[in-house]
């Protein structure tokens, strides 16, 4: 029987700031332990992610700083790297598509990309606001209200609706404070688009492990029948493609498509096989939130399939929203609890990942404060003076069985969670109290071996430095594992 392989991949934070705490419960800290958990069980797991390191927003914040676009996005790589790093967020291979290599690499398969669409791209003339000094004020330097939902919308897509956007789908435009009181002048641009053919994805939106309003949303946005995606578009950051036009660029949206092909590529190297072909085995899967649930669950696998490139993400794991007070967390916004504010405070990194699998909810938005991560953080001290006081058992063993069953039971339901195609961290975390709870319970050296050894295995997924702790400082178990 063949090895299970496992490619994961969380979606690309943007480098225009560092992250908060929603990034890591969404995209990164559920991806990190399903890896940990199944490598322990000798299954192939790969872990990748990379920078959105082509979105405008970088632009914004770095007008702010006074700094390049190229030097924003550098500088948050390298502190986002260290801020998932503290969390023991790890990652087999963190892209960075700035890098030379990369950069060639990325417009390579867009070359190979446009070849095969060379029949199916169309272009059309959209207006695009453009400055005096002749840059165009595009993407995250536009506000205005979605002509679809009327809601609310700033960049490239509207969040309500799901779908991508140009200036053409917006009314009441405003811009941002940098260009408020300067002169705003339109221009008529060529855009590409790829008219593709209408793809079905009723089945692939049911498969997924979503909550049901996602799963409802998808379907709404699936019925529309969009034939015509955004190809490039027009902006002062991003991918230049066109030598005849210096402000056309491959639409920033679509590049999940070219970390597909490279992170394929990257698999491909090391196990000798093509995650995203029709027939791999290989199961692959996307973490991400629901804001981006119109292109990465709808509009680029109906492109992949409506085409018969290559096979879309078999899972996607889909957060909701992490909120303070009801308030969506947001970098761009200035209004999140920052991980860089949780590692100056020295909360540690397993109570922070114990904290949010707590609060983990596959079917609402969820509510952060820091007083429930205080509060974790005191019971992982706690723990940690329980796995020390087994040093004072004497007993080698008490003859009593009840406990030992207790605690294999326990693993066993662990087991079940993490075989489920649904992935429970909530059930998880709930296991992993219960589990502490029985140290207090072990009365001599046979069970405190028995304790700690099923606490790495089943536990160092979500508390990989406890566990580690456990191992090195309780005796008995230091000592035979030797």
């Amino acid at each position: 029987m063949k090895t299970q392989k496992y490619l994961l991949v969380s979606a690309m934070p943007t480098p225009n700031g560092g992250l908060h705490l929603g990034h890591l419960a969404a995209q990164f800290l559920p991806q990190d332990i399903f890896k940990r958990y199944h490598k322990r069980k000798g299954k192939i797991v790969e872990f990748y992610g990379g920078f959105d390191v082509y979105d405008n927003a970088i632009s914004v914040a770095a007008r702010k700083k006074n700094v390049s676009t190229y030097e924003m996005a550098i500088h948050y790589q390298d502190i986002i790297k260290k801020e998932l790093k503290y969390f023991n967020i790890d990652i087999d291979r963190f892209l960075n598509y700035l890098e030379p290599e990369l950069i060639e690499k990325s417009k390579s398969l867009i070359n190979t990309l446009n070849n095969i669409f060379s029949q199916a791209i169309v272009t059309k003339k959209i207006s695009y606001p453009y400055s005096l000094d002749n840059i165009p004020v595009t993407g995250n330097w536009l506000f205005g209200k979605c002509k679809k939902c009327h809601s609310d919308i700033k960049g490239y897509s509207c969040d309500h609706c799901g779908i991508s956007i140009t200036p053409n789908d917006i009314y009441d435009f405003d811009f941002e404070k940098s260009y408020k009181s300067q002169e705003i002048i339109w221009k008529d641009k060529k855009v590409s688009f790829l008219s593709t053919p209408v793809v079905d994805l009723k089945n692939y939106i049911s498969s997924q492990p979503i909550s049901d309003d996602i799963k409802i949303l998808c379907h709404k946005l699936n019925q529309r029948k969009i034939i015509n995606y955004q190809w490039t578009a027009i902006d002062q950051w991003g991918m230049y493609i066109n030598p005849n036009d210096k402000d056309e660029v491959f639409f920033n949206r679509n590049f999940t498509l070219i970390e597909q092909m490279i992170v394929a590529d990257i698999f491909y190297k090391i196990h000798g096989e093509n995650p995203f072909s029709s027939d791999s085995k290989v199961k692959t899967i996307l973490a991400y939130g629901k804001d981006n649930v119109g292109l990465l669950l709808v509009d680029l696998p109906s492109i992949l399939l409506g085409n018969n490139i290559f096979e879309p993400y078999k899972q996607h794991w889909v957060s909701h929203f992490y909120c303070i007070n009801g308030k969506k967390m947001s970098t761009s916004k200035n209004f999140a609890i920052w991980l860089n504010d949780i590692i100056a405070s020295k909360v540690s990194s397993d109570s922070t990942r114990a904290y949010i699998c707590s609060v983990y909810s596959r079917d609402k938005d969820i509510d952060l404060d820091l007083k429930a991560l205080l509060e974790h953080d005191r019971f992982s001290s706690d723990l940690k003076q329980g796995i020390l006081s087994m040093n004072k058992i004497s007993q080698k063993d008490s003859g009593e069985n009840t406990l030992s069953h207790t605690m294999e039971s326990i693993a066993k339901k662990i087991d079940d969670i993490f075989s489920s195609s649904d992935l429970n961290f909530k059930e998880y975390y709930d296991r992993y109290k219960e589990f502490c709870a029985l140290i207090y319970y072990v009365n001599c050296q046979k069970s405190a071996t028995l304790w700690v050894e099923i606490f790495d295995n089943y536990f160092s997924a979500l508390v990989p430095n406890i566990a580690l702790f456990a191992k090195k400082n309780v005796r008995v178990y230091a000592k035979k594992s030797k």
